[in-house]
């Protein structure tokens, strides 16, 4: 059985700290300085295990926004279908898709 003292989970915590180099150095500094944006680049330059967290993170978000846009009870220019007759065709226009996806998926707009 392995006991932890808490003096020595600190010692290490502290230690992990003072060891941040490189780029763990660099963007803790954005995190802490809310520059985002740089943030976000440089981890998904540098990290695959970010890149991967990420890009799984963009899908899930994408994902629930689709299925709100193509929901059967939405009345989005999305779910257009021929039971309806020629008019909604007639009336397609894509400056309306654009406008919807840009107001109902603005992750994937």
């Amino acid at each position: 059985m392995i006991a932890f003292s808490p003096r020595k989970i600190i010692s290490n915590t502290e230690k992990q700290k003072k060891t941040l180099k490189g780029s763990k150095k660099l963007a803790s500094s954005y995190l802490v300085s809310s520059r985002y944006n740089i943030l976000f680049s440089l981890l998904l330059r540098t990290s695959t295990a970010a890149k991967k967290a990420f890009y799984s993170q963009v899908k899930t978000i994408v994902r629930q926004e689709v299925s709100t846009l193509v929901r059967p009870s939405s009345k989005s220019v999305w779910r257009l279908t021929s039971k309806e007759g020629i008019d909604p065709i007639m009336q397609f226009s894509w400056d309306k898709v654009i406008e919807e996806t840009k107001l109902l998926c603005p992750v994937l707009y």
